[in-house]
């Protein structure tokens, strides 16, 4: 009877022993606990604790880093339970989004995951979820004949906003808005003008507008399409257009739209 030969210890070609300590896996990051702490942040935007470029910022963090001491310093930071962070700008903005001592039961409280995984942002827009609670009673409280509305910068938005246009365009930039509610309803009726929308990645846009004689059109954030996170902030757009194009942009902070990406979609 021949033995076997013993086994190199070094030969990557032999499995790892699973009762050597040393050869365990390393630990993971379940998606549970990343959609968890993703959920914190979207009720830090609702409460105007961050904008949505700076929960873009941190979302990513979040579902990006496979540290798992990195990943708790991060829950500590957002939860307010940790020591001041050090000098990396994500920990300067994971602070930033902690409760305040009155929020903080509001905070721990349990919330709801929604359903579904992560799916491309064409796809999201498009497929309305039962979860979705849409706010009501919208109020128009800027409207225009034979002008434009344009927002952008630092601004704010309440949980209702409506905009009435008759030949004119929306141009509404979000991604330096601060939301007063993790779900926010635009309502939107315009005649003869565009409706322009731009969101930094990681947040959910939901389109339930009536378009006649009107198309939509979703651009990309360079690099390619954005990640949905679940229990992202969400943008519901309610409302009609009528001679006029719905056109979704996904940005990051600051980016410039190119020539080509302006000529398709204006």
């Amino acid at each position: 009877m021949i033995s076997p030969e013993p086994t190199d210890p070094t030969d990557p070609t032999v499995p790892n022993d699973p009762t050597d300590p040393a050869s365990a896996l390393p630990a993971s990051i379940s998606d549970e606990r990343r959609q968890a702490l993703n959920e914190k942040l979207t009720l830090a935007v609702g409460q105007g604790r961050i904008d949505l470029s700076e929960f873009s910022t941190i979302s990513d963090a979040v579902w990006s880093v496979t540290d798992v001491g990195r990943f708790t310093r991060l829950e500590q930071l957002v939860t307010g339970k940790t020591a001041p962070p050090d000098d990396a700008e994500i920990d300067r903005l994971a602070q930033k989004a902690a409760p305040s001592p009155e929020d903080a039961d509001a905070t721990d409280a349990p919330a709801t995951k929604p359903k579904g995984g992560i799916s491309s942002f064409s796809t999201t827009i498009n497929h309305f979820e039962a979860t979705t609670v849409v706010p009501a009673d919208h109020v128009p409280t800027q409207s225009t004949w034979f002008g434009d509305i344009a927002l952008a910068g630092v601004i704010r938005l309440g949980e209702r906003e409506g905009y009435r246009l008759i030949f004119g365009d929306l141009d509404l930039d979000l991604r330096e808005a601060t939301l007063t509610a993790s779900t926010t309803c635009l309502r939107v009726n315009s005649v003869f003008g565009d409706i322009k929308l731009t969101v930094p990645p990681g947040v959910q846009v939901v389109n339930r507008m009536t378009l006649n004689f009107g198309d939509v059109k979703v651009s990309q954030r360079k690099g390619g399409p954005a990640p949905n996170y679940p229990g992202a902030p969400t943008v519901v757009l309610t409302g009609r257009t009528i001679f006029g194009d719905l056109h979704i942009r996904v940005a990051e902070p600051g980016e410039r739209q190119g020539f080509w990406n302006w000529l398709a979609y204006g």
